[in-house]
């Protein structure tokens, strides 16, 4: 599609009217544009702007099993592709529900998009979603333009990569907001590493870096493996080809031991990974009979500090996870931006650099949650299937 975009599209057009603007809009595959011959490194060079695709299915009940988080992942990483070009997002009404259409508008715009698309005319002229989505843009014009910068953890989500896909949006679906980017982000205080960012043929040398000036790094059990023996220089750590059961958690370390145990509502399967003792230290572990097994690792690299997270065998497992457990992972996630959520799965949060924070809540459910900085905490009630902007 390089070829076919420069030679059969804009090299034409331009030829005719060298003052078209020309823009190509991408779908929400993100993690399968290279094998449907998309080509975002080449094409975002050729072509004047970027339109993001934001319609984003069930991920349960629908083929594309899309989390709802990367409505908002994908707007991110459209706009470091081409920082300033990314025009907008588009979403349509296909196998969508009243909820799960508005939901796609509050996603995009709280990326800060510049403007929505909506696709497409006849789909929509005698539906319901119009009349309501026009109420809720309303509403969200009140605060909208009040919205500072996003503040995010950092994604490296390299071009044409594979890996644990779509992960980061299950974890951006437990209240951890991230800013992809398909280049390394070396002036960042703390990065999230999954399997795909193991694509860089470069990326031992990058880590390396980055950890010996102080950076923070948070890879994931895929990276690990996908790593192998190169990991050795760095960490006691080594995944295995075992698997556990596990629905029994302890966290808060207090000597050897640990302080809080809690249960999960069933029983998750996780890769068993493995650690030298007092080389690599524990945060989290799960528990099955006399053996524990950990969940959450923390070790020191030169000034940095390198963290593994263990990823279920089920990405949606996560949501199973107990609210203390969760807690413990956003807190290492968002340590260095200095503020995370306690509370229920399924809420997502949206912070930005002028003290607004943006919770939405995909829960049928009313819940209460907390907002925790070290000098405060912030209570607050979320309504079902719903968002609230909060001061911090």
């Amino acid at each position: 599609m390089t070829e076919i975009s420069q030679n059969y599209v804009v090299g034409p057009a331009k030829k005719v009217n060298p003052k078209v603007n020309m823009i190509i809009k991408y779908p929400n595959w993100i993690d399968s544009y290279h094998q449907n011959g998309y080509n975002p490194e080449t094409q975002k060079d050729i072509f004047d702007e970027l339109y993001t695709g934001t319609e984003t299915r069930d991920p349960k009940y629908t083929q594309q099993h899309l989390p709802r988080y990367l409505r908002y992942y994908l707007m991110r990483w459209f706009e470091n592709v081409k920082p300033g070009k990314n025009k907008g997002g588009w979403f349509d009404s296909f196998e969508c529900n009243l909820n799960q259409y508005i939901e796609q508008a509050y996603f995009t715009l709280f990326s800060k998009a510049k403007e929505i698309t909506l696709f497409d005319f006849n789909s929509l002229r005698r539906s319901t979603f119009i009349p309501a989505l026009s109420l809720e843009l309303e509403k969200l014009d009140e605060y909208l333009s009040e919205l500072g910068n996003p503040i995010d953890v950092k994604v490296y989500h390299p071009f044409h990569s594979d890996g644990e896909n779509h992960l980061s949006s299950y974890l951006g679906m437990i209240g951890i907001p991230f800013d992809p980017t398909p280049y390394f982000p070396n002036d960042a205080d703390i990065i999230f590493l999954a399997e795909n960012s193991a694509e860089d043929k470069e990326i031992l040398n990058k880590l390396k870096g980055f950890l010996l000036k102080g950076g923070d790094v948070i890879i994931t059990s895929g990276f690990l493996r996908r790593m192998g023996k190169n990991m050795e220089e760095f960490t006691s750590i080594r995944y295995t080809d075992k698997k556990v059961l596990l629905n029994l958690f302890a966290i808060d370390p207090a000597m050897s031991g640990f302080s809080k145990y809690v249960y999960s509502r069933k029983e998750i399967i996780f890769p068993v990974i493995e650690y030298h003792t007092n080389s690599s230290w524990p945060i989290i572990v799960g528990i099955n009979g006399e053996n524990n097994f950990p969940i959450l690792l923390r070790d020191f690299y030169g000034k940095g500090r390198i963290y593994v997270l263990n990823i279920p065998d089920n990405y949606s497992d996560i949501y199973l996870l107990p609210i203390e457990v969760l807690n413990e992972i956003r807190k290492t996630f968002l340590n260095k931006i200095g503020i995370y959520l306690q509370g229920d799965e399924k809420i997502c949060m949206f912070l930005y650099d002028n003290d607004l924070c943006i919770l939405e809540s995909l829960l049928p459910y009313r819940t209460n949650v907390t907002l925790k900085t070290k000098e405060k905490e912030i209570n607050i009630r979320l309504e079902p299937n719903s968002y609230k902007v909060i001061k911090i």
